[in-house]
């Protein structure tokens, strides 16, 4: 479990930022999908923001990948932005 990962959050215009920051692990990848979850019925736009995760751990990568195929979020409401924004990107998983 990566003890230096957080998500800082904030709202701006009716939307939601969500800034990663630390390391990004399996459990990092389950508090994000347990995040995002909390959100899915709201009808607000979600950005998030990797520019400040330290590390991408491949198997944290993987959790996501694999777990976010079945959150409720529509697509089209998510935004990734910074350096890992292909976390998003679930081709590899389908």
């Amino acid at each position: 479990m990566a003890i230096n990962f957080r998500i800082q959050r904030r709202r701006q215009n009716g939307n939601l930022h969500l800034n990663l920051v630390g390391d990004f692990d399996g459990s990092s990848a389950m508090e994000l999908l347990e995040e995002l979850k909390k959100h899915a019925d709201k009808p607000t736009k979600i950005y998030v923001h990797t520019c400040s995760i330290s590390t991408m751990a491949p198997f944290g990568e993987e959790v996501f990948k694999k777990r976010f195929r079945f959150s409720n979020k529509a697509p089209e409401a998510l935004e990734f932005t910074g350096k890992h924004r292909h976390l998003k990107d679930l081709e590899a998983c389908i």
